[in-house]
């Protein structure tokens, strides 16, 4: 074969590598610019119908950033029982530390609405993300009611009741302080166990079977 045709069949084998390497590189760059699968409408709904999950989307978007799991539950947990982070007891923040991680943070993961990087515990916005924007701009802010404020205003009430049972009690033959006390106990359940059972249905309602996993909540 003359030295012209090797040459020529030289060229034409660099030509076919380079062209495959430039199809293989279209490929991948199409790869990792197609957006993540839409989501279905009831996907969207899935994810807007929990609270706990509402309030991961609107602290992502406020802080536009990775965030770390312990700042997150904080910030929902003092959202859901209406108190100052600094404020919240340790229960209170592992509760929804475990819900969290073994729950909502998975399924929104699983579709692309937040990044979860488990073995680290960050997390930030994910690609079907700004889908929800729309949805919690035109959602009223509804945190829930205040619980700070009926629990101290139960308290309140509870003090001016046991105070006018006192004063009242020399003049009258009912025993006014036992039964102003009796009062007090079942208002006081009364606010507590409300106030259980919105926290269970707003933020707990996908937790069932949801187990604590000490070496998972150790930093919650």
């Amino acid at each position: 074969m003359s030295t012209e045709s090797q040459s020529t069949n030289v060229t034409e084998e660099e030509t076919s590598v380079t062209e495959q390497v430039n199809a293989s590189e279209r490929l991948e760059t199409e790869a990792l610019a197609e957006p993540e699968t839409e989501l279905e409408l009831d996907q969207v709904f899935e994810i807007l119908k929990n609270q706990r999950r509402r309030y991961v989307l609107q602290y992502l978007n406020e802080v536009d950033d990775t965030v770390s799991m312990s700042d997150l539950a904080e910030e929902i947990a003092a959202l859901e029982n209406g108190k100052e982070v600094s404020q919240l007891s340790s229960s209170e923040r592992k509760r929804v530390y475990v819900g969290l991680y073994q729950c909502h943070l998975p399924k929104m993961d699983s579709m692309g609405v937040v990044s979860f990087n488990k073995p680290r515990g960050l997390i930030e916005r994910g690609p079907n993300a700004a889908v929800f924007d729309e949805y919690l701009e035109s959602e009223p802010e509804d945190d829930g009611p205040a619980w700070h404020r009926i629990h101290a205003i139960t308290a309140g009430a509870s003090a001016v009741t046991l105070l006018v049972a006192l004063l009242v009690q020399p003049f009258v033959a009912a025993p006014l302080v036992v039964l102003a006390g009796l009062l007090i106990v079942a208002a006081n359940v009364g606010c507590s166990a409300a106030h259980y059972q919105w926290v269970r249905a707003n933020g707990d309602e996908d937790d069932d079977g949801v187990g604590v996993a000490i070496g998972e909540t150790s930093s919650a």
